[in-house]
Order: C-alpha cells, then structure tokens, then sequence
C-alpha cells in the first residue's frame, strides 16, 4: 500500500522537536500567571471575587543550582514527555535578569555561573534509574535529554 505523507506531519514534528533555551524555560516558570475566578480572592466586606494574578521571582541564587525539568506538553488529549532537546549554556549562564532586584547586595554572590555539570536521569525500569554525569568542555554546546 503506497501513500504520500502530508508535508504538515514533518512541519508538525519539527515543531514538537525544535530545540528550546533553557532561558525560555525559566521565563515562562517565572512569567505572571492570572488565576480564574475560582480561584481568585474574595473580598470579606463585599463578598465581590476579585481576579489575581501570581508570579515567582528569585531573590537570591545559591551557591549549586539544581534544574530537575519535568517537561510534559498537553497534546492530542493527554499529557506527553516534551521530546525538546534543552539547549543549556555551559559558561557564564547569567541568572540577573530572573531576580527579584538584582542590585540588592544578597544577590550579587553569583547571578552568573561559571561551570555546568549535566546529570541525566533516565528511568528505563522504575526501580533501576540509568544516570550518567557529564563535565563539560567549552566545545559542547547542548546534550539532549530524554
């Protein structure tokens, strides 16, 4: 049986697969978020239900930063491991512009960091994970995780 594969399948799959910045992913866990009406805040004098929003900024960075991703996508009805490659800057990786007020002297310790250490994850049984580490040079500009 011979059929021709619609050119919308390729565009969609490398759409699914286009690789993302880690940067991108810190800007939509940090980006504002309005909350519906249910779950919104209401008022104790009018009992009115007032629409909020809700934001997470950081303060400060720790010495070790540790990104644990849990990239899922809604697709086709149901939740789905994102097959993204994550593009992670391996130097100079500069965190200021995710601060809270990155003047403030507790948050000048680093908003750069100098050194990536990749640890991939992947449970191939549940009970018996398969982890690798990696030190990094210069050269090697992203890994793909699974």
């Amino acid at each position: 049986m011979d059929f021709e594969v619609h050119p919308s399948v390729h565009e969609a799959r490398d759409r699914i697969c286009q690789m993302i910045e880690l940067t991108d992913i810190l800007d939509g866990f940090t980006d504002v978020e309005m909350m519906d009406t249910s779950q919104g805040f209401r008022c104790e004098g009018c009992r009115t239900v007032s629409v909020v929003s809700k934001k997470i900024d950081l303060w400060s960075l720790p010495p070790i930063l540790i990104f644990h991703l849990k990239r899922f996508q809604y697709l086709g009805g149901r939740w789905q491991k994102s097959k993204k490659p994550v593009n992670y800057p391996l130097f100079g990786l500069d965190l200021s512009r995710f601060l809270n007020n990155p003047t403030n002297p507790c948050c000048s310790i680093s908003s750069s960091l100098s050194e990536f250490v990749l640890v991939i994850n992947i449970s191939l049984i549940a009970h018996y994970p398969y982890q690798r580490t990696f030190g990094l040079t210069q050269s090697q500009s992203f890994f793909f995780l699974v």
